[in-house]
């Protein structure tokens, strides 16, 4: 009985953060990419990760080379971040 108590606190500690991350993804819409700063334009929906309502921003691109398969129009999922006082978007994918 205790194998299986330690195999189960196991499985839910490495499938947690998981499930925690994906409810941190936000929706968008570009709105206006700038590939060579590395910044895009999204009008998106809340951003409970950091207690923000639906508006439009501008986000810095933690990895430029996602902005690559991005045109404006496109829905997408990111996680938004907030670095000091920038705003940033990781984990940018366009949803179909």
């Amino acid at each position: 009985m205790n194998k299986r108590l330690t195999l189960l606190l196991l499985c839910s500690a490495i499938a947690w953060p998981a499930l925690a991350q994906s409810s941190d993804l936000a929706d968008g819409e570009v709105m206006k990419l700038d590939k060579a700063a590395g910044t895009l334009t999204l009008k998106h929906g809340p951003l409970k990760a950091l207690n923000m309502g639906p508006m439009t921003m501008m986000f810095v691109a933690k990895d430029k080379a996602q902005l690559d398969g991005l045109k404006v129009g496109d829905k997408v999922k990111f996680r938004p971040l907030n670095e000091a006082g920038k705003m940033s978007a990781a984990e940018i994918r366009v949803v179909k």
